[in-house]
């Protein structure tokens, strides 16, 4: 029997695509997966990339990242280095000024595929769960679009949104009792179908979800996230008002 398709995408840009690897690592025996992203990663890099034929251009704007030893040169591109680890190609969009561009990305990217089974839209903090209303927000902008352009699409079925790492933007931008209300209000909608803590502490297991995001975003230069660099102290048994060692030269002791 043919496997079924799903789509894991970033949703906010950059680093966002970390957050899709717990359920990469449920889902990638069961399904066949494909990764987007929107991405932060030089434009003028990714043309150059493509015009040379290391990556593939679908659009203006829109490329296909394979494996290869070709982009060791460019230091902030975490598809690339996923790619790579994963064995696994990553596509990337990075014309997103408007929910239209976001829109023609996933046409392109679709093209291939008949129907799509599900899509996990995963953000890495909490702006993409909240409604507008609050005190202050972080950088929900990229988030929202981009949940607004997956919502238009009718090739995919079902779609879903992921949040981890929610309380690390608190102090970010977002105050810790409207993310507390906010979440209490989904869970009593029955919008949050599941939750649960990612943990590491058991040594002996290799294998599980937990230990895979973990060592996957260490090889993938975690100083350039603050939200998965605070993911990443906590699985080491680090928590309240930190500075983690991976962001250490670009936070300050009011940024904890």
């Amino acid at each position: 029997m043919n496997k079924k398709t799903i789509m894991l995408c970033g949703a906010g840009g950059g680093y966002d695509i970390m957050t899709c690897l717990p359920l990469y690592y449920e889902m990638k025996d069961e399904y066949n997966i494909i990764l987007c992203n929107l991405s932060f990663t030089g434009k003028s890099n990714l043309d150059k990339l493509a015009d040379d034929n290391h990556i593939n251009r679908l659009i203006d704007g829109c490329y296909e990242v394979v494996c290869g030893n070709y982009a060791e040169d460019i230091d902030y591109f975490p598809e690339y280095k996923l790619a790579n680890i994963l064995n696994q190609s990553v596509y990337v969009m990075r014309n997103y000024e408007t929910v239209k561009e976001i829109c023609n990305f996933y046409d392109a990217v679709l093209r291939s595929y008949d129907e799509i089974e599900k899509i996990y839209l995963c953000d890495a903090g909490c702006d993409i769960l909240f409604e507008g209303l609050e005190t202050e927000l972080g950088t929900p902008v990229e988030d929202w679009m981009h949940f607004k352009a997956i919502m238009l699409n009718t090739k995919i079925k079902n779609k879903f949104v992921c949040a981890l790492g929610m309380n690390s933007d608190c102090g970010h931008g977002v105050i810790e009792n409207e993310l507390l209300a906010r979440l209490n209000f989904l869970r009593e909608n029955k919008i949050i179908l599941s939750e649960e803590i990612l943990d590491t502490s058991d040594k002996d297991d290799k294998n599980n979800k937990s230990r895979f995001y973990y060592d996957i975003v260490l090889k993938c230069t975690p100083k350039y996230s603050i939200v998965n660099s605070f993911i990443l102290s906590a699985l080491e048994g680090n928590y309240g008002q930190i500075i983690p060692k991976y962001v250490k030269s670009r936070m300050n002791k009011n940024n904890k």
